[in-house]
């Protein structure tokens, strides 16, 4: 049950971290119409490093919140690799495919719990790996409606346990 809810927990927040709505609440700035060496520009509390045709290439932002994040964008503008910090001082990696869909991530939860989750090309979750609070190890399977079907942990005596599900 526990493993259960970490892993909704750490899929909504992989979600959160990439939508770039949220992640990135401003918009990117019009690099052309900044100072004319625009490879030493800082924007308050913003950094872009552009590439030679004035792309933005890497962002790094620290939101009101406290949220901070680092976004490395392939040749088209799609977000590829995120990096972040959640308020409470979790780290988030998350990575996303040729369409800047996310696929998957990687989080330690506040209480030092480390998950992995991965997503399909429909961005539904589908697996996640992870260890609860106690160090126990959890696999959960998820269909293409993103509910799960199966489970297998090791309890906290070290015996396995599997639990299949149909609705």
């Amino acid at each position: 049950l526990m493993l259960a809810m970490i892993s909704g927990f750490v899929g909504g927040i992989l979600t959160w971290i990439f939508n770039e709505d949220v992640v990135f609440a401003q918009k990117e700035p019009e690099v052309r119409n900044m100072e004319p060496n625009p490879s030493k520009v800082i924007v308050a509390e913003e950094i872009y490093l552009v590439d030679k045709d004035q792309k933005v290439r890497v962002e790094l932002a620290i939101q009101p919140d406290g949220r901070l994040g680092f976004r490395f964008k392939d040749e088209t503008g799609q977000s590829r690799l995120a990096v972040g910090l959640l308020p409470d001082g979790s780290p988030v990696i998350n990575l996303a495919d040729q369409n800047g869909r996310l696929r998957t991530g990687l989080v330690l939860m506040e209480g030092g719990s480390p998950g992995i989750s991965f997503y399909d090309q429909n961005n539904k979750f589908r697996a996640g790996l992870g260890l609860d609070g106690s160090g126990n190890p959890g696999l959960r399977l998820f269909d293409q409606e993103s509910k799960r079907r199966a489970n297998l942990i090791l309890l906290p005596d070290g015996i396995p346990s599997m639990g299949l599900f149909d609705q």
